[in-house]
């Protein structure tokens, strides 16, 4: 939902869309867009922001330390299946968000965003 209101936010402020809707129904206009008419999924941009290799470790190494601190006993088990959970997370891009600027300008669907927002300036 992030990225999709990045885009929201960014089509707002460029006047791209009118400014008396509220964000939460441009986010769901623009997520209606990307997921059926691009057919993307919520991760799916080629502009993302994204942790470096030592901000991903640190990120697991201090949810581990969250986890032992809430009283979880964090075995060599345990430990594997956060770790497995953790990936199966990054591999989704689940620790990026969108650079919406460059995601509106400079993608291989930027043509098909603006003829979207022209369209729906007029039309919702």
């Amino acid at each position: 939902q992030l990225n999709y209101d990045a885009i929201s936010l960014v089509a707002w402020q460029r006047d791209f869309l009118k400014k008396d809707q509220t964000r939460k129904y441009l986010r769901g206009k623009v997520k209606q867009f990307n997921e059926m008419y691009l057919s993307k999924a919520p991760n799916d941009f080629e502009h993302l922001d994204c942790l470096t290799k030592d901000e991903e470790e640190d990120l697991f190494a201090e949810s581990v330390r969250l986890m032992k601190e809430t009283g979880l006993t964090v075995d060599s088990t345990t430990y594997e299946l956060i770790r497995k959970d953790f990936e199966r997370a990054k591999a989704k891009k689940k620790f990026c968000t969108v650079n919406a600027t460059e995601e509106l300008d400079n993608s291989k669907f930027s043509d098909q965003w603006l003829s979207f927002f022209a369209e729906a300036k007029t039309v919702w």
